[in-house]
């Protein structure tokens, strides 16, 4: 159970159990690693202010906030940056921002013991210890499947970037699709160095070879003969009784440039509702993807609206400008800290990756001993030019029901 020590005005703190450590005298040291300088200097201050922000709304003067700048991101200006900030005594450390960043902190942190907060979503340099708190699409792939499972959609296709991330969203698709009983079609690829789209989108909509699909999935179960295969065969049984043929849902696993020009193909290749529902991930929660006609009636998973919006406008109202997408990240990162920090600064491993995690402006989430992180996920519909909320996030862990 996690208990309110001091609510943040305008938007919820990650609280923490009452706890009786000794505490260090002095204040204790949070360093944020961000590149405040270079090409991502904008992206750094805009984190920086959210965490700024975030202390200030915890208000406890026993917090001292260290910046470090990781520059270009090199492996030298990261590593200077992780040394400084050990060497000033930071207790924990939050950020960097990219992932190889986080590959290198973690080899000088770890062994001096202490815990790291990367604000990368590439699930790949998570380790114990290493703890991620970027938007993990695999995660939002999972959820908008589950939900699409659960109101009837038993087919689905998969478009995806001919690169580790699209094969590594495609494989989550797979296995969201295996444990739901869902059939998945064999996937489409975009090249990395194609200009046209056309071919990959054509694969996508080929109805030609949709009715091979259970006979796919029954060979991806192999011989697994756990709960979940036994539910899927019984599924996929009926399925095939039924001459069931094309894929009801089309997941995009695209992003950036990629994505805008795939949407633009959709409907010349009947990649529409009401004929095939397209699903995405929270990065579509933005306005030009939300006033795509293509995507109207698309479903997307991501965290929920309203505490993000109150969290943008106090922002604007704080320092004049815009936040930056993912300034939430670090906003939650010195909320967490400070809050933990106040119960007796315990960053352990227990104590961090609490069963009941925490509640932030991007929801619930909580921390995974491998490294990775889970959060609690709305869904919703585009349409009208905005996001249309269609199944709201849990309010805690163990409340999901789709």
């Amino acid at each position: 159970m996690i208990a309110t020590e001091r609510p943040l005005p305008e938007a919820a703190a990650p609280a923490a159990a009452p706890l009786e450590p000794d505490v260090p005298a002095g204040p204790m040291s949070i360093a944020i690693l961000l590149p405040l300088t270079g090409r991502n200097a904008e992206l750094g201050q805009s984190l920086l202010d959210a965490a700024t922000l975030a202390l200030f709304d915890i208000a406890n003067d026993g917090v001292v906030l260290l910046p470090k700048d990781t520059g270009e991101d090199s492996p030298a200006t990261v590593r200077a940056a992780a040394e400084a900030a050990l060497a000033e005594g930071a207790r924990i450390i939050l950020g960097p921002v990219f992932a190889d960043s986080v590959d290198t902190v973690a080899a000088i942190a770890k062994p001096a013991g202490v815990p790291l907060i990367g604000f990368s979503s590439d699930r790949r340099v998570a380790q114990p210890g290493v703890y991620l708190l970027g938007h993990m699409p695999e995660q939002q792939v999972d959820r908008v499947i589950a939900y699409a499972a659960h109101h009837g959609i038993d087919r689905v296709g998969v478009l995806a970037s001919d690169d580790p991330q699209g094969a590594g969203l495609s494989t989550v698709v797979r296995d969201a699709a295996t444990a739901r009983g869902v059939l998945m079609a064999t996937p489409a690829f975009i090249a990395l160095d194609a200009i046209d789209l056309s071919a990959a989108m054509r694969a996508a909509a080929d109805f030609a070879t949709r009715p091979s699909l259970v006979a796919m999935q029954l060979q991806s179960l192999g011989d697994r003969t756990d709960d979940g295969a036994l539910r899927a065969r019984e599924k996929l049984a009926a399925l095939d009784a039924a001459g069931a043929g094309g894929y009801q849902a089309l997941v995009l696993a695209l992003s950036g440039d990629r994505l805008r020009a795939a949407t633009g193909l959709l409907p010349y290749f009947g990649l529409q509702p009401p004929a095939v529902r397209v699903l995405g991930t929270a990065a579509w929660n933005q306005a030009a993807m939300l006033a795509d006609p293509s995507l109207r009636g698309a479903w997307f998973a991501a965290p929920a609206n309203d505490l993000r919006e109150r969290f943008f406008a106090r922002f604007r109202d704080a320092f004049g400008r815009d936040a930056h997408p993912i300034a939430p990240i670090a906003y939650d990162a010195i909320a967490l800290a400070a809050a933990l920090a106040l119960g007796g600064a315990d960053f352990s491993a227990e104590r961090l990756t609490q069963p009941a995690g925490f509640t932030g402006v991007d929801g619930v989430f909580r921390f995974m001993a491998d490294g990775g992180t889970e959060r609690g996920l709305a869904v919703y519909e585009i349409g009208d030019g905005q996001a249309i909320l269609i199944d709201g996030p849990p309010p805690a862990f163990g409340a999901l029901t789709q």
